[in-house]
């Protein structure tokens, strides 16, 4: 599972843009881990971009995140991680 974040961090925060223009988010959990000793026993929380989606264009989600366990506090901290500007213009 920490691999698997690891690398999507990689992808995802070498892009300075990837937050640019983002309106609408979208959060949903996933089971990455069947080990129950895994560390937030084996749940992240996946936020995409939904602008594209929610305005009906043809264009899937496109990933933001993928943050360990399955929580409010999960999103709650990762929202606060952003600038202002960013938390003021997207809806979830």
């Amino acid at each position: 599972c920490q691999l698997a974040l690891d690398m999507c961090h990689e992808l995802i925060y070498n892009d300075p843009t990837h937050l640019d223009n983002v309106q609408v988010i979208g959060v949903d959990e996933h089971k990455w881990s069947h080990n129950r000793n895994a560390y937030g026993a084996g749940f992240v929380t996946v936020i995409v971009d939904m602008t594209d989606h929610h305005h009906n264009t043809k264009r899937p989600a496109r990933l933001l995140d993928v943050v360990e366990g399955r929580s409010a506090d999960a999103l709650r901290t990762w929202l606060a991680a952003r600038t202002p500007e960013f938390r003021r213009r997207v809806r979830i």
